[in-house]
């Protein structure tokens, strides 16, 4: 075998070596970090697991509420809809005593008054003549 290939095959083994030697230890490192990881992962799990009871309980609370406020509003809508139309009736109420009425109001008053002191007057012409 050449002396070539003998330095190439035993810098291909120091390579290896070295790299199983630096490998080694960063492989036990990262297996450490993983137990560490299922170790932290296991203690959220038992924490959080109360927590996710009662977000749960909670979500199911506002649903609750949500459907009470929505079936409320529901009501309200009936209700302001019907307060709508009384405020209709009545502004249809208001025009039609402001259109119809008053002009024959203001008419008949005005009429009623000037008997009234025609009536005064002739009473007191007739009054006088005696």
């Amino acid at each position: 075998m050449p002396v070539i290939v003998q330095v190439a095959v035993g810098v291909i083994t120091l390579a290896i070596v070295l790299l199983v030697a630096f490998l080694i230890p960063t492989l036990r490192q990262v297996r450490g970090t993983t137990k560490e990881l299922e170790g932290l992962i296991r203690g959220l799990q038992t924490e959080l697991q109360p927590a996710l009871v009662d977000l749960r309980e909670t979500l199911r609370h506002l649903n609750k509420i949500s459907g009470e406020v929505s079936d409320g509003m529901s009501k309200v809508g009936g209700t302001l809809d019907a307060v709508q139309r009384t405020g209709q009736t009545i502004r249809l109420a208001t025009d039609v005593i402001q259109v119809a009425l008053l002009p024959r109001l203001f008419t008949t008053a005005a009429f009623l008054k000037g008997i009234k002191v025609g009536a005064k007057v002739f009473w007191r012409m007739l009054l006088k003549r005696r």
